[in-house]
């Protein structure tokens, strides 16, 4: 998805993928809305069905994982956390999904304002 969006554009990849995700401590039931996103560089063109978005700076507290199993229980630790050194949390999440030591991990990173 991410080469063909950046080939279409003329643009560069540079960095990890990035996952934006909902506010964990609303229920949900059925399926959830995430965005899927990539650094990138260039002064490319728009390109149907995808969209360049800026992000601003991102306060959070974050914990690495490993990539591909269950991290309900880490989603559940930083919120804990957050509460109890009387952090004020965002409802804007994130994902960064990098390659590291023996396959890929994860940066669960929980927003805080």
């Amino acid at each position: 998805m991410a080469i063909a969006a950046v080939k279409k554009a003329k643009l560069d990849i540079v960095g990890p993928l990035t996952l934006f995700l909902p506010d964990w401590r609303k229920q949900t039931s059925g399926e959830v809305t995430i965005g899927v996103g990539y650094p990138v560089t260039g002064s490319g063109q728009m390109v149907p069905r995808f969209e360049q978005d800026i992000k601003s700076e991102f306060k959070c507290l974050s914990v690495i994982r490993k990539a591909g199993v269950d991290n309900s229980s880490a989603w559940k630790e930083l919120y804990v956390i957050a509460e109890q050194k009387g952090m004020q949390v965002s409802g804007n999440n994130r994902t960064v999904v990098t390659r590291g030591d023996g396959g890929y991990q994860v940066e669960l990173q929980l927003g805080l304002l």
